[in-house]
């Protein structure tokens, strides 16, 4: 793998009517492409294998969902890049976007094009958003990945990975990367992912309290777009 490569990791399951857009938004020399294929059905798995072999990529078969924590993590430890971007699977942009990526991302932060905040009490917390977010592997290492046991199911995740982050004395920086992202064209239709939303967030918010040492979470917690 070339010196300045990017490895992109896509958690995957079904809908392979989003493979096109995707395959051109990802479709750039020394890029890798990784799909973590979360026990799609088989006509659909065999697309997406099709796309990586395109692509010159790697693909990753689970045979059952292991969503996306578990599933960002794996493709994290067969990646070869020296940065690494975790992106959803239902955005489009320009190939180009991924020599910006080559110069935005450097050593000591996390990057993505969507930054918010989480209102806790009297604070804000920032977070880079999880449908595309990039470090040096460096960064990913010492963070560990996804807290796949404590986020098992969707959401929060990148809220808490952030949280950690910035703890640690990364800085969080929001880049101009031409993508769009559809947002919740996967998740919706798997069953209990707003049980898992309200879990999420009660498990994030208790580990900020211990963390900050707050006798309890705040009652009012918001969350705002940057």
């Amino acid at each position: 793998m070339a010196i300045g490569t990017v490895s992109i990791i896509t958690p995957w399951r079904n809908h392979p009517e989003l493979i096109p857009e995707y395959e051109r938004t990802v479709c750039a020399d020394d890029a890798e492409v990784i799909v973590i294929d979360n026990g799609s059905y088989s006509k659909a798995a065999q697309a997406l294998r099709r796309m990586v072999r395109r692509l010159d990529g790697q693909y990753v078969r689970n045979e059952e969902n292991r969503w996306f924590s578990a599933a960002a993590n794996q493709g994290l430890a067969a990646a070869l890049g020296d940065v690494v971007v975790f992106l959803n699977n239902d955005v489009s942009g320009p190939p180009e976007w991924i020599e910006l990526v080559r110069r935005d991302v450097t050593e000591g932060g996390i990057f993505g094009p969507s930054y918010c905040r989480v209102l806790y009490g009297g604070l804000r917390l920032g977070y880079i958003e999880g449908w595309c977010i990039a470090a040096r592997r460096s960064v990913w290492e010492a963070l560990g990945g996804f807290d796949e046991r404590a986020y098992p199911m969707p959401y929060w995740e990148d809220t808490d990975l952030c949280f950690r982050a910035t703890r640690m004395g990364y800085r969080l920086a929001r880049t101009r990367w031409p993508l769009v992202h559809k947002g919740h064209v996967t998740s919706r239709e798997e069953p209990g992912v707003q049980e898992s939303f309200d879990r999420n967030r009660e498990v994030f918010l208790t580990r900020v309290a211990k963390s900050l040492k707050l006798e309890r979470p705040p009652e009012n917690v918001t969350v705002e777009a940057g």
